[in-house]
């Protein structure tokens, strides 16, 4: 007699906490001090830190490409408005 498979259990969500800012500007294609100025002005805290290196989550990267977008798209529409 053979068993039937057993279905594989759906694995949580885990969000990765590995973004460092060279990561971040990698990923946003942006320069690592573009990157730094969102992180700065917008008071956005790393969710840890591995030696001197601050890591930021998945969430983080999302709102920091958002603001980068929202900047670039402010300066090709002549500026502030």
């Amino acid at each position: 007699m053979t068993s039937a498979p057993k279905p594989e259990a759906a694995k949580p969500a885990v969000e990765r906490l590995a973004y460092r800012q060279n990561e971040i500007a990698r990923r946003t294609n942006s320069s690592i001090l573009r990157v730094e100025y969102v992180i700065r002005s917008r008071g956005i805290k790393p969710q840890g830190r591995a030696g001197n290196a601050c890591i930021f989550s998945e969430s983080d990267v999302e709102l920091i490409a958002n603001e980068l977008h929202r900047i670039d798209s402010k300066l090709s529409n002549g500026g502030a408005q």
